[in-house]
């Protein structure tokens, strides 16, 4: 039996899956609870605060990884030999340079953003269950030729990576297919509980997990799916995971009750509710009035984030001027604050108004990061003439900017201590009036 729980945000999906759980251990029955894996600390923290002490020996928090783990416990699989985030990288490198000169797009010099650009492309395509066959045969199709190119250089990567990676390494992310393997063989999980909360929506190897536990029992699934969802175009997602849920209920031939939750229960206030209810349909702009409105929130739409910017500047300018606010009593939050830096903040500050803008920032980009790095690449590295100008050019290495393009000139044809070679010739930093002691 598939059980469908569809409600609002906060309508109570988590608890009715919490009461049905106490319920089911009071049966005397076992099982799990699945969440996303960034989730599983939290839903632990849930379970145990509301859940009594002995539940903890009939139902266990878990994931699709943990998930994968106590099926290999049983009938094995936990003792092979993964492979690491480096070794991944080092064979889609090797992948690289053995296929360069057999790949429509050429390129000689694969750094660590492009490996990881295409580990994350292929990891994206595993997830979507398409192989290098599916990727073959789409080239075969297409009339594109710029596109055809493209996906019979994915396909060969794909095949020669998998083929080099296996050879000496077991896949994490091939642990749910080993699982369906183990479901289908031992039914190890027939006749448990499975209830699954959190999720938006479902990778290829879930939903054959999902196939392979649905005829041996009974599977709850919650979905954040309020009344309205269809005509919100922010639940297409979720609605797709409904349509597919069903769709593998008729395949495996078991029985689907849909429960619907209802409202939002945990929004007291009718403003923000309305403006959940209504911000992401096709035009707020014509939906129903809210009433009565305390003119707390306001919704403003602009046509980019500059004009944003000018708004929300000349508004905490009017609100200090006519409310006699203070500027630090504003605070201004973004989706993403790498967006609005040197849009948000220059129009603040053309504004004359104090801010700070508080964003993420990668560490290497800071002067005394860079040069060490930098240094340790050259010094490891073999003084290789890429990481010897990346030192050169870090403004804190103690080389006028001015000199710097002279120093290069002399990078791939002079020697270093007498220690490196590149492309066979010798390379030095003695030019202009610097010794090997300076530098």
């Amino acid at each position: 039996m598939l059980y469908l729980l569809l409600g609002d945000v906060g309508s109570g999906k988590t608890t009715a899956c919490l009461s049905a759980i106490e319920h089911a251990i009071g049966r005397g029955e076992n099982g799990y609870l699945l969440v996303p894996e960034q989730e599983t600390v939290s839903a632990e923290t849930v379970f145990a605060d509301h859940m009594p002490p002995q539940a903890a020996l009939h139902f266990e928090v878990t994931n699709f990884t943990r998930l994968s783990n106590t099926a290999f416990r049983l009938y094995g699989g936990l003792s092979m030999h993964y492979a690491t985030p480096a070794a991944k990288a080092l064979t889609m490198h090797k992948t690289m340079r053995e296929l360069a000169p057999y790949l429509h797009q050429k390129s000689t010099h694969f750094d660590s953003g492009k490996i990881l650009g295409h580990l994350d492309g292929l990891r994206a395509l595993h997830f979507a269950d398409i192989t290098s066959e599916d990727l073959s045969q789409a080239a075969n199709k297409t009339k594109d030729q710029h596109l055809k190119e493209k996906l019979e250089d994915l396909s060969l990567i794909s095949a020669f990576y998998h083929d080099a990676l296996t050879e000496s390494y077991a896949d994490a992310e091939a642990d749910l297919e080993i699982l369906c393997d183990l479901l289908y063989l031992h039914r190890c999980f027939a006749g448990k509980q499975f209830f699954f909360d959190s999720f938006h929506s479902f990778t290829a190897q879930q939903y054959r997990v999902l196939e392979a536990i649905l005829p041996y029992s009974d599977v709850t699934i919650t979905l954040t799916l309020p009344a309205w969802a269809e005509e919100s175009i922010c639940f297409g997602e979720i609605l797709e995971t409904k349509s597919k849920l069903e769709k593998l209920a008729k395949k495996v031939g078991v029985s689907i009750k849909i429960q619907e939750l209802g409202k939002n229960k945990r929004q007291k206030n009718t403003l923000l509710r309305h403006i959940c209810r209504h911000i992401w349909t096709s035009d707020y702009r014509h939906a129903s009035p809210c009433a009565p409105i305390d003119h707390t929130v306001s919704l403003v739409h602009a046509e980019d984030p500059f004009e944003a910017a000018d708004y929300i500047a000349a508004d905490i300018l009017a609100k200090v001027s006519n409310e006699h606010r203070k500027f630090g009593e504003f605070t201004i939050l973004c989706g993403d604050a790498s967006l609005y830096a040197g849009i948000l903040d220059v129009a603040l500050r053309r504004a004359s108004i104090p801010c700070f803008l508080s964003a993420p920032t990668n560490i290497s980009v800071y002067e005394p990061i860079k040069m060490i790095g930098a240094a340790y690449a050259a010094v490891c590295g073999g003084y290789k003439a890429a990481d010897v100008l990346a030192y050169l050019k870090c403004s804190l290495c103690g080389i006028p900017p001015q000199q710097v393009d002279t120093l290069a000139l002399y990078v791939e044809t002079w020697h270093i201590d007498g220690k490196s070679f590149v492309d066979g010739k010798k390379w030095n930093m003695h030019p202009a009036g610097y010794g090997a002691k300076d530098t």
